[in-house]
């Protein structure tokens, strides 16, 4: 039996041809070498699909996750001292590295779980964390049969990158917490800062501790770390002790030695530009001193995203990377807030979003902060609203209730204790009868009349961090009467022409007809001209050929739409039954228009975008919003009677002289929540005298339908636009 035997499904899509030597030699268990044999084979593999997509990267990491575990199953195949489960371990370790420096935090998991169980947990599947399982490759028997294999380096990558995740993105913290004490020993005594790897894990137990509120374990962590810096020298542990300098600049709290630890990092170290960035933004987080210092901040958050963006394969992986470390901007940005700095807010945000722009950030942009300990903050032109409360209560409370109206897993960070009941319906599925308390949590969360303290008549855009799945704009017009495009381009937008020529795809939705129809007379009655593909007809590649056409105004899509909760950059919304566009297939294609075009995704979670950062995130919404294309969509899965009436609305309004596409935006959603009868009411008035029969068919199905209570936030509310 050949090793290429063993793995047959890797052997078959694998990437590498320079070690068909290893693939070729016999599979014998009791061969000592045999583990290291194969942790080179699946290290070149991984090396390999590293420098493809993300997707490509995940098929062939799970790929060879799923060989190994079928492996184990045959008593032939099986390794001595558990020699498979290292294997798993090892490539666990490795793969969990990738996926956490790339920004795709939900692939960890899934990635740790596996190396270290041997399967896939299931969504709210209670588990023992059995630390053993681990540990047991500490011990030098064990090493026997896996000669060749740093093991102990193993273990510490694998330690290190569990409680990066844990910290960065909230899960496994239970998992965590029971293996923490015997990391800090791990970390302190066994490895130290020998190898980076060990350095790391120092940091990330200080984080992580930091974040869980365990502030004893951290000063001691963080002591270890000041001994451990202090006895490494500038020479062949040079990066470890740059690595640990690094941090003790950002947390220690004395300040001699952070300026002392400064200048020898200068004099000694190499910076990376993450390194300079971190630094420029959390040395001293004071008004004063970001004031002061803030041309030297804006140079590193420009080389950092630079260097991102020259690093990154795609648009989706520079928006996972950018999303995994926003956070380093988050006390800069909570002292801007607090303070009113508006200017530069829209500055820092461009600066990291947009290091090359020559374009002036907008002075006209209301920014909402949600989770500043105190309350919400409101800033907007210099001026500055407080909703007081205490948040540390608070945000549980809206989390909790946003995750069982909207059928969602959200994780709060710091809060081992948390309990998420899983969804009793499909993830994402609104659950109706929770409507009005989750309107009333999130109305009172955010207490949105606190604008009335500040002026906003000249306000033009939206820049909401965090809880990006809430409706916020639903809930502003409905309590304000008005609200803002979601700012997620940051550019400075095109001109906006009254549409000419729509797109529309013809989907398989039981509405998708009917919507068609009433486009068809809606926009032939103002005299604009509209193009429809339908499903069965029309293929996947005349949609992108559309997509890519400068010649449409409007790229109107009603169909089927899905988010990918634990692969985001494969969302996608459904062309027929066995053809769909992903979010990653879209991002790869440049808008060519001369103008600002709209791209209204009339299907399911099109607007919904996995939270990995505070601010921009992975989805439709916030990746292929650009100075030329605005998004319209949905945050949660659409009702297909209001998913109907809304597109109907909506080319209602962009008929009206003087319109923009936001405006009919704004205008449907507002009809919306007038209730049954101003929806017929506006149907009507498009043409008083006679009405069309695409318009009496909508009215008939709304004065039918059985379930149109449109007073609920959960029917009326799921619309939300990007810009």
């Amino acid at each position: 039996m050949k090793i290429r035997d063993v793995f047959p499904a890797v052997y078959a899509g694998r990437y590498s041809q320079e070690v068909e030597t290893f693939w070729e030699q016999d599979y014998h268990p009791a061969d000592q070498h045999l583990v290291f044999v194969l942790e080179d084979i699946f290290t070149v593999e991984c090396a390999l699909a590293q420098e493809l997509t993300l997707d490509e990267f995940r098929k062939h990491i799970n790929l060879i996750f799923d060989d190994i575990i079928i492996a184990k199953k045959h008593p032939a195949m099986v390794l001595p001292f558990a020699g498979l489960d290292l294997l798993l371990l090892i490539h666990g370790a490795k793969a969990a590295g990738t996926y956490n420096q790339r920004g795709a935090m939900l692939d960890v998991f899934d990635c740790l779980t596996k190396s270290l169980y041997g399967r896939t947990m299931k969504n709210g599947e209670q588990y023992e964390s059995q630390p053993e399982r681990l540990w047991r490759f500490a011990n030098p028997q064990s090493w026997q049969f896996a000669l060749g294999v740093d093991v102990l380096q193993i273990i510490t990558l694998w330690l290190g990158q569990l409680f990066y995740y844990s910290r960065s993105f909230s899960g496994l913290s239970q998992l965590c917490q029971d293996f923490l004490e015997l990391s800090i020993k791990w970390a302190a005594e066994v490895i130290r800062a020998t190898t980076m790897d060990g350095a790391f894990l120092l940091t990330q137990l200080y984080a992580w501790t930091t974040e869980y509120q365990q502030p004893d374990k951290a000063k001691d962590i963080l002591d270890i770390i000041s001994t451990v810096y202090s006895e490494l020298s500038w020479g062949p542990l040079s990066a470890e002790k740059q690595h640990l300098g690094v941090h003790l600049v950002l947390t220690s709290k004395q300040p001699a030695q952070r300026e002392s630890i400064y200048a020898e990092l200068k004099a000694h170290g190499t910076l990376s530009a993450q390194d300079k960035m971190q630094i420029a933004c959390e040395i001293d987080n004071s008004i004063d001193a970001i004031k002061t210092n803030f041309d030297a901040i804006l140079t590193a958050v420009r080389e950092f995203s630079h260097e991102v963006e020259a690093r990154a394969k795609t648009l989706i992986d520079i928006t996972y990377e950018k999303s995994r470390l926003f956070k380093v901007l988050n006390n800069v940005i909570l002292t801007l807030c607090q303070h009113a700095a508006t200017t530069e807010l829209a500055t820092l945000l461009t600066a990291y979003y947009h290091p090359d722009a020559d374009w002036a950030p907008r002075d006209s942009i209301l920014f909402i902060l949600p989770n500043a300990k105190d309350g919400v903050l409101y800033c907007a032109k210099g001026g500055l609203a407080v909703h007081e409360q205490d948040n540390v209560v608070a945000v549980p409370v809206l989390v909790d209730m946003a995750n069982q109206a909207l059928s969602q897993l959200h994780v709060l960070r710091g809060t081992p204790g948390q309990i998420t009941p899983v969804p009793e319906r499909t993830i994402g599925f609104p659950i109706l009868p929770l409507g009005r308390e989750f309107e009333r949590t999130v109305s009172s969360f955010y207490n949105l009349k606190k604008l009335g303290q500040l002026d906003i008549s000249g306000v033009t855009a939206l820049c909401p961090f965090n809880f990006n799945q809430l409706p916020l704009q639903a809930l502003m017009l409905k309590e304000l009467q008005v609200t803002f495009p979601i700012y997620t381009s940051l550019q400075n937008k095109g001109a906006y022409l009254r549409p000419r020529h729509v797109l529309f795809w013809q989907g398989s939705s039981v509405t998708s007809e009917m919507e068609g129809n009433a486009l068809a007379y809606i926009f032939e009655k103002a005299g604009a001209k509209l193009t429809v593909l339908i499903e069965g007809t029309a293929t996947k590649q005349d949609f992108i050929d559309a997509y890519r056409s400068p010649d449409y105004d409007i790229i109107w899509v009603s169909s089927h739409g899905e988010r990918g909760y634990y692969e985001p950059d494969n969302s996608s919304f459904a062309l027929s039954h066995t053809e769909a566009v992903s979010l990653t297939e879209l991002a790869a294609i440049t808008v060519q228009h001369p103008h600002v075009r709209l791209l209204f995704l009339n299907v399911c979670e099109g607007g919904a975008n996995t939270q990995i950062g505070e601010f921009l995130n992975v989805g439709f919404g916030h990746v292929v919003t650009s100075d030329n294309q605005d998004v319209l969509s949905h945050l949660w899965m659409a009702d297909s009677l209001v998913a109907m009436l809304l597109g109907a609305l909506v080319a209602e309004g962009l008929c009206q002289s003087g319109a923009t596409y936001f405006s009919a935006y704004q205008s449907a959603l507002l009809t919306l929540i007038a209730g049954e009868a101003g929806i017929i009411d506006k149907l009507n008035s498009i043409e008083p005298e006679t009405q069309h029969t695409a318009i009496t068919a909508l009215v008939d199905r709304l004065q039918y339908s059985s379930n149109a209570d449109l007073s609920n936030i959960l029917k009326w509310g799921s619309a939300v636009y990007f810009s």
